[in-house]
């Protein structure tokens, strides 16, 4: 399946990705993006890591704001779902990347960067819309 095969209304893809609508608006508002009317499949996925790296660096998402936002777009341009579940997020505050790396474990003890492997958010997503 090609993640543009099913679209989702915003607050249904916030619904769907377990993030707040207010939440969305917030980034939006301090990422200064115009507000998608609908998301498709890799955009529910982008959700979700906007929703995990709120969770995970709470006061500092701003020191990763510019890298987290490169990233987020990466994730909601990628056409396969396929492809998607084999990526890991890597962001820095000066870096936001989906990289392959497979079953690599990666920290970071200081919080210099924000690490997310994209297959459990997958898997996530299939147990919310298709189960």
């Amino acid at each position: 399946m090609t993640c543009g095969q099913i679209r989702f209304a915003r607050r249904q893809a916030c619904a769907i990705a377990g993030l707040e609508i207010e939440a969305l608006e917030a980034w939006e508002a301090s990422a200064r993006r115009d507000p998608e009317p609908e998301y498709d499949i890799s955009g529910v996925v982008a959700l979700m890591a906007l929703r995990d790296a709120l969770d995970a660096l709470g006061g500092r998402v701003d020191l990763f704001r510019l890298a987290l936002a490169q990233a987020l777009a990466e994730i909601a341009r990628e056409p396969s779902v396929r492809r998607l579940a084999r990526r890991t997020v890597i962001v820095g505050p000066d870096f936001g990347r989906l990289c392959d790396l497979g079953a690599a474990r990666l920290t970071c003890p200081d919080g210099g960067f924000w690490v997310l492997r994209l297959q459990p958010l997958i898997a996530e997503l299939q147990d919310r819309v298709f189960a």
